[in-house]
């Protein structure tokens, strides 16, 4: 997954969101700590997040 962190083709950023949400239903304080340790910002973040209660908001 760490590849396509910079990967700015739709499937690529879909399907690592895709497996961050998934994760975050085991270990949601993990997907947090990896989301603002990798700058994932717009889109990304709000899909990867948005089962996580208030997450979308945490500061950069």
């Amino acid at each position: 997954m760490e590849p396509s962190l910079s990967d700015n083709d739709f499937f690529a950023r879909k399907a690592t969101e895709w497996a961050l949400r998934e994760h975050a239903e085991i270990n949601p304080g993990e997907v947090i700590r990896h989301v603002k340790a990798k700058g994932i910002s717009g889109l990304s973040r709000r899909e990867t997040l948005r089962n996580l209660s208030g997450a979308w908001e945490i500061p950069r």
